[in-house]
């Protein structure tokens, strides 16, 4: 008889058990055993993770995970980016233990189930340097809320249920600043989270909805002394034709509370590679007044090449400083730069630290630039979560303006690539859209003469191949500032019997597709694999290495990890044929 796919594997299981019974009923229990396992071979499929829970643990501790998804057959094997953070999977279906060493690198980590079938799609995991706790049921309403007993501290939860909410409960003194933050939508939890600071009694205080992503930051100071309850709840993402309160066991966070030192940011806002630097300091409870600069020395020389942002502990406060790392020297912006004709002096390369630190302010730099000189600019703000919705003008030497940017692409941030109609000098204004600033106004400018560039982004991340056959696989290819390089595009790190085409990228880039095939004579294997462009002019050598985009669907903001080279490739040998 015909029977759909997705039911063969039970209609072979449930027949092959009836004949066996029919014919030896005593031996129902092993032969119902032996199927079992036969059902479940013959059921394998690729895994798929929905989350990790909890979603991050501290240096040095060994802490049990719950991973949620399509987990059959278990055990699954597990890679992470981090060769010291493999998860090691226990008897129990969906439990696994990871042991986070004391010196594994603070941040975010790709973490990947798999198995012969195929593999999952990453999750991340975040190491951190405070202590960390699970949320205690049930904490849904304000009088029940969970006691936090001692600061810094990450509380990893979920909003497991429709309709959830979380509630904490701290004591504060008055004039003492509370900052809690969220991770929920960065970590790839389907989940829009809010937070909400209640006092004792349930009257609201003050809430915080999304920051530079769908993600929460509050900083509170405290009005008087006494118990003050945060609660979190959210709404899924992507919005869902319910609108309530959002609950399932994917809807993993990490709130994390701090009611001493928090540094918010530093100045400069980035630093040079390879070289040390003095920055100054902002945030809260750092003296009696509450938001104040100090001082700190951070050294960038020991940074892994390629590194664009790093996370420093810092003495001076409880959270870790997380700060761009550049090659182009970096200076903060001098005042007074307040008009066109006090605008700052500059030398190209160059990295700009400023604030826009009050409503209408404007901040003016002035560059010299010869007939034909290319120039990227680059200013970010709100995507380092600063409030500036930033514009970027220049003018000419008569202030005429002859180039504006504002938003480029998905966020608010100006960026833009201009070339000199002659020598001359040229003067550069920053400021918000609608006139405003303040402390949290931030920006971080770069100027550096434009070169030619390639980006590479290929269009999975996870790949399988059975034996025998062949598969697809697009890269989009993007030249940047006029590249005109020949290069071809191969997949290379593929094991024996596994053989990738060659394509030539346009002249002017777009989409290229490799082909993947493997032969009969093909073993199982699961590992990474990479798609590079190389350079086939001798006299302009490149080798660019492709990513695969990591988004969410319907992205808002940035993610902690948004890409990955790491590609994954699983092949399916062919099944040894049964001797009749």
């Amino acid at each position: 008889m015909a029977v759909e796919g997705g039911r063969q594997p039970f209609v072979l299981f449930l027949s092959m058990t009836l004949a066996s019974f029919m014919r030896k009923p005593k031996q129902l229990f092993p032969i119902l055993l032996a199927s079992f396992f036969l059902y479940q071979a013959v059921h394998a499929e690729q895994p798929q993770v929905d989350y990790m829970y909890p979603a991050g643990a501290e240096q040095g501790t060994t802490v049990t995970l719950t991973i949620g998804g399509k987990l059959d057959p278990w055990p699954l094997s597990f890679w992470s980016s981090c060769p010291d953070l493999v998860p090691e999977a226990g008897g129990k279906k969906g439990i696994v233990t990871i042991r986070v060493p004391p010196k594994v690198p603070l941040g975010p980590h790709l973490i990947r189930g798999y198995n012969a079938e195929g593999a999952s799609k990453p999750r991340t995991f975040i190491v951190g340097n405070i202590g960390e706790i699970i949320e205690k049921e049930t904490n849904d309403h304000f009088r029940d809320a969970q006691k936090i007993e001692k600061t810094p501290i990450t509380i990893n939860g979920q909003l497991s249920k429709s309709g959830d909410t979380d509630s904490y409960s701290i004591e504060l003194k008055k004039g003492q600043w509370l900052i809690a933050k969220v991770e929920s939508y960065g970590i790839g939890s389907p989940l829009d989270s809010s937070l909400h600071l209640r006092d004792a009694n349930g009257y609201r205080l003050d809430e915080a909805l999304d920051s530079q992503n769908l993600d929460p930051f509050l900083a509170y100071q405290a009005k008087r002394d006494g118990v003050h309850v945060l609660q979190i709840s959210g709404f899924a993402h992507p919005p869902r034709f319910d609108v309530r309160l959002y609950g399932t066991g994917a809807a993993v966070y990490r709130l994390s509370v701090y009611t001493g030192p928090y540094v918010r940011y530093s100045m400069p806002l980035a630093i040079h590679r390879n070289a040390a630097a003095s920055v100054r300091l902002h945030g809260w409870n750092m003296n009696a007044e509450g938001a104040y600069p100090l001082s700190s020395d951070l050294d960038a020389s020991a940074l892994a090449p390629g590194c664009e942002s790093h996370s420093f502990p810092l003495a001076q406060a409880e959270n870790l400083l997380e700060i761009m790392v550049r090659d182009t020297p970096q200076i903060v912006e001098a005042e007074p730069n307040n008009k066109r004709e006090e605008a700052q002096v500059v030398s190209i390369p160059v990295g700009i630290s400023g604030h826009i630190g009050k409503k209408n302010d404007r901040d003016w730099f002035s560059i010299d630039a010869k007939k034909g000189r290319t120039i990227r600019f680059d200013l970010r703000s709100w995507s380092l979560g600063f409030d500036l919705d930033a514009v970027l003008t220049i003018y000419d030497a008569e202030g005429k303006n002859i180039s504006t940017s504002d938003d480029a692409g998905k966020d608010l941030d100006p960026k833009l690539t201009w070339s000199s109609p002659a020598d001359g000098n040229y003067t550069l204004e920053v400021r918000d859209r609608y006139g405003k600033g303040g402390p949290d106004f931030a920006y971080h400018l770069e100027m550096v003469d434009a070169a030619p560039g390639i980006k590479a982004v290929a269009g999975s991340d996870n790949v399988r191949l059975d034996h025998g056959a062949t598969t697809t696989l697009k890269v989009t290819v993007s030249r940047i500032d006029g590249d005109r390089t020949p290069l071809i595009a191969t997949a290379v790190d593929l094991p024996d019997g596994v053989i990738s085409t060659s394509a030539r990228v346009p002249e002017k880039g777009g989409d290229v597709t490799l082909t993947l095939s493997a032969d009969e004579t093909v073993k199982n294997h699961s590992g990474l694999f990479r798609i590079l462009l190389l350079g086939t002019d001798p006299s302009t050598p490149r080798i660019q290495q492709a990513q695969a985009s990591l988004d969410l669907e319907l992205p808002v903001g940035k993610q902690l990890i948004e890409a990955t080279d790491r590609l994954w490739l699983t092949v399916v040998a062919a099944k040894p044929e049964k001797k009749s």
